[in-house]
């Protein structure tokens, strides 16, 4: 079997520099922004948004969840869903309406004094799988020399030469998403238009009994652009000397001041998941 290999996002390990003088540092004081995690989905699932506080690059500390916004979702047809944040207080406002291929939707946000509003988004279809594989290689049958002995997931689909189309690939083992950004993969499919892509999943071996989920989404080119952005930054940190680095725009500006944004993304994608049992 020919195989193609996805890019992997990758993150580099941070340089520790030890000095005996010290070093006093200058940090710019935080601009509160309020941080978007979420989409309009074709499964129920997928289907929330997520809303937090942003807060110091250093800081360790929990999460402040954005509650009491007015949250609405609403399509192109004039289609409305207030969004109800359940449960109380935790910055988790589930979407009730499921997603339609083909349609679009936007995003609004309302506190005390601002509305934030993303543009409309398609909701595009995604790819099936052609199949989903377990594979062993050894010493004398391995495609290419990395590839070390042991049972891999072998997967393909089929690209839609007609549409030029965005992905997002997501590894989960035994229903606990992976959050490495090695298990992380967003896909343009430029050089793939209309071909058939093999893949061994992640380059990852798999142990018997294992439950191996592959997750793939249609993605945006603003969300394909975004989360590209985002894996370049972190793969691009280096030591605590550096700059800190600075906020990606995400798609919800203030309908009054473009220059007020929130971090993060509102998506719209169709969700697939396909699931092998590695024997």
């Amino acid at each position: 079997m020919k195989i193609k290999f996805l890019a992997f996002l990758s993150i580099l390990a941070s340089v520790l520099v030890s000095c005996q003088d010290v070093v006093q540092f200058q940090v710019e004081e935080l601009d509160p922004k309020i941080v978007v995690e979420g989409q309009v989905s074709n499964n129920p699932q997928d289907n929330y948004i997520k809303l937090t506080y942003n807060q110091e690059f250093y800081d360790s500390g929990v999460v402040k969840p954005a509650t009491g916004l007015t949250v609405t979702v609403f399509d192109q047809l004039g289609n409305v869903e207030v969004l109800v944040e359940s449960p109380a207080g935790s910055g988790v406002y589930p979407i009730q309406t499921l997603g339609v291929i083909g349609r679009s939707y936007a995003l609004s946000i309302k506190t005390a004094d601002k509305e934030y509003r993303s543009e409309f988004q398609e909701l595009l279809p995604k790819a099936p799988l052609n199949y989903l594989i377990q594979h062993e290689y050894n010493e004398n049958n391995r495609p290419i020399p990395f590839i070390r002995p042991g049972i891999y997931a072998l997967f393909g689909y089929t690209d839609n030469g007609a549409t030029q189309d965005y992905s997002l690939f997501r590894l989960a083992i035994n229903d606990t998403l992976l959050k490495d950004l090695s298990y992380f993969t967003v896909v343009e499919d430029r050089f793939i238009n209309g071909s058939t892509v093999d893949s061994i999943a992640f380059g990852k071996r798999f142990k018997v009994g294992e439950k191996v989920t592959i997750e793939h989404r249609s993605l945006s080119k603003g969300a394909y652009d975004f989360l590209n952005q985002v894996g370049a930054q972190l793969g691009s940190a280096g030591s605590p000397f550096e700059v800190p680095p600075g906020p990606i725009r995400g798609n919800l500006r203030n309908v009054a001041n473009q220059e007020d944004y929130c971090l993060g993304w509102f998506g719209v994608c169709e969700v697939r998941r396909d699931t092998l049992l590695i024997r």
